[in-house]
C-alpha cells in the first residue's frame, strides 16, 4: 500500500506554523489479513512502519532539544 506510506510521509514532513515540529500522536500500524479461497493473505501498509520509525526518532531528538533549551513547555 504505498499510497498510504506516501500520505503518512507527507502528514510527517509538515510542520505547525507556531511550534515548529508537529506532533501526531499515538501511532499505530495494523495489518491486515485477507482470507481468501487460496487461503490466508497478509498484506502490509508497506513502508509506514519505517517512516512511523523515522518519525518517532524525529521525535526524540525534538525532545532532547527542547531539554537542552530548558523549555519544559514545548515538552
Amino acid at each position: 500500500m504505498a499510497a498510504a506510506a506516501e500520505y503518512f510521509a507527507a502528514e510527517m514532513n509538515q510542520t505547525c506554523p507556531v511550534h515548529g515540529f508537529r506532533r501526531l500522536g499515538k501511532i499505530m500500524v495494523f495489518n491486515v489479513k485477507i482470507v481468501g479461497k487460496n487461503g490466508d493473505v497478509e498484506e502490509r501498509s508497506q513502508g509506514v512502519p519505517e517512516l512511523v520509525e523515522e518519525y518517532e526518532r524525529r521525535l526524540a531528538r525534538h525532545r532532547q532539544q527542547m531539554l537542552e533549551e530548558d523549555d519544559p513547555e514545548e515538552l
